[in-house]
């Protein structure tokens, strides 16, 4: 200006003079943060372990820090460990606290691994819960959001049933009884349901009795259990004959509705090595019970097997007395020797 400024003088840059103004502008900084949680098996199996995959991403434009997730395992899991790339992970509240800052376009992420109960609840959450910077479009720990994620996974029930079968005479005699055991038992982790075990009496045995009060159908050789839940326990006993032949080898197999993790000890069984029984009867007549001197005296022999073995090696010994002198013998099975009457 062509006048005299009495107060300022211009263009000395004296900002104590009135002839100049300024603004200082704060700038807001602003990180984007959202959150994708993934689990490796949707659908596992009660008992095994699931991982949980928290990704925490900055979208920008400035570096977040302070930030803090929640991601507190739901009553269906059991914690087993956590490997954050950043942080710490405390168990009992949920809390990662990362120990760095998340710059802008990048990551960081905490795998949580958990044993799947058989019961509770399967939905597990994470969000952030807390960040220096505003997030444009999430609020933290508000339940909503990109800031927030959710999984859920969809247990398979799983049962561990266990079959002991027990004989309470390994060698029994031909014709006698005897009494299987069979124990079943449902070592979880879930409970079984529809428990059937099948067990037939092979042909080396005939079927007496059972004590399942009509659960057990000897046609079928399916014992109908029921439900057994973990831990629980049934047992059934059955009464056979031994037969004097046939197969001796008798086996039960467990199975359920549920998948079973262990068919090893499913299925059990025993034998037994019967010993023969045979019951010999003879009969000894005579043709002419007077006889005259000089005449031949004629005698039937008849030796019959009342079982219920079949008889081996059977000796008949008739030694004629010195009354008598041998002339001959016919048989219709084996042969006699005069000198020793075998």
């Amino acid at each position: 200006t062509n006048e005299v400024d009495s107060n300022s003088t211009p263009g000395n840059n004296d900002a104590t003079e009135d002839d100049q103004s300024e603004v200082i502008v704060t700038p807001v900084q602003l990180a984007d943060l959202s959150v994708a949680k993934t689990v490796n098996v949707a659908a596992p199996r009660v008992g095994d372990n699931v991982t949980f995959t928290i990704a925490v991403s900055n979208a920008g434009p400035s570096n977040a820090t302070g930030v803090v997730l929640r991601d507190i395992l739901p009553t269906g899991y059991e914690f087993v460990s956590a490997v954050p790339t950043s942080g710490l992970y405390n168990v009992t509240t949920g809390v990662w606290t990362l120990s760095r800052a998340i710059e802008a376009n990048a990551s960081e992420n905490i795998k949580i691994t958990a044993k799947v109960l058989k019961n509770g609840i399967y939905v597990n959450n994470a969000e952030v819960i807390a960040s220096n910077q505003l997030d444009p479009d999430s609020t933290p720990n508000d339940g909503t959001g990109d800031d927030f994620s959710t999984v859920t996974t969809t247990p398979t029930p799983l049962v561990n049933l266990a079959v002991v079968k027990r004989i309470n005479n390994a060698t029994p005699d031909v014709g006698s009884t005897v009494v299987f055991t069979i124990d079943v038992v449902n070592n979880g982790p879930s409970d079984a349901t529809t428990v059937v075990v099948n067990d037939i009496l092979p042909n080396g045995y005939a079927f007496v009795s059972d004590d399942a009060a009509g659960a057990y159908n000897a046609t079928s050789g399916v014992w109908t259990v029921g439900n057994l839940t973990t831990g629980a326990n049934r047992t059934l006993n059955i009464t056979a004959t031994v037969n004097a032949t046939g197969n001796y080898l008798n086996r039960a197999t467990a199975t359920s509705t549920e998948t079973d993790g262990n068919l090893v000890d499913n299925t059990s069984e025993v034998s037994s090595t019967p010993r023969a029984i045979a019951d010999l009867s003879l009969v000894k007549t005579a043709v002419n019970p007077a006889p005259n001197v000089g005449e031949n005296a004629v005698f039937n022999i008849v030796v019959t097997n009342n079982g219920p073995s079949d008889a081996t090696n059977v000796v008949v010994t008739d030694r004629l007395p010195s009354g008598y002198s041998f002339v001959s013998a016919t048989s219709l099975a084996g042969t006699y020797d005069s000198n020793s009457g075998g």
